[in-house]
């Protein structure tokens, strides 16, 4: 389905699993819930990661990941102020959860991950978002840079999707 679209599927999921967690009224509802937040984390945490990393250039990739890091430790730092400040398990719930709204606004911003449409063969909005880049950065694309990005991904597809011989 795209890395976009998982993104924001988690991140919907997350969102509700995290405010229901606020509203249990038992032991046994609170853990169920509190497992479907800790259920989105990793997709949470690894595809906008992932996204990050396949729209930057080999040459920011350590940047792009070291500044992912501390970002997240960052984040820690500050959920541990929440956590000092908001003493009521209800309120942190709330607290810790929905903030993460604010990343809908994204939808509209956020472009898929180029890589994944080429691999997919969906080399039309492939050149759309690589364009809007390019635009955005004050460049423009090569000539026959998506005829040449084409043929390698062909290439590339075709060798990794044949089987092995000997």
């Amino acid at each position: 389905i795209g890395r976009r679209p998982a993104f924001f599927i988690y991140l919907f999921i997350e969102c509700f699993f995290g405010v229901a967690t606020a509203f249990a009224q038992d032991f046994i509802t609170w853990t169920v819930f509190r497992f479907g937040v800790g259920f989105t984390v990793p997709a949470i945490l690894g595809t906008p990661y992932v996204l990050a990393i396949e729209l930057v250039g080999p040459a920011r990739r350590t940047t792009c990941t070291v500044l992912t890091n501390i970002a997240y430790s960052l984040g820690l730092v500050v959920l541990s102020g929440v956590v000092f400040l908001v003493r009521d398990w209800r309120q942190l719930a709330l607290a810790t959860s929905i903030p993460f709204l604010s990343f809908f606004l994204y939808w509209w911003v956020l472009p898929e991950s180029p890589r994944w449409l080429l691999a997919r063969g969906r080399f039309e909005e492939a050149e759309k978002i690589l364009q809007k880049m390019a635009r955005v950065n004050g460049k423009s694309l090569p000539a026959n840079y998506m005829v040449q990005l084409k043929l390698i991904t062909l290439f590339l597809s075709d060798i990794l999707n044949s089987p092995f011989q000997t």
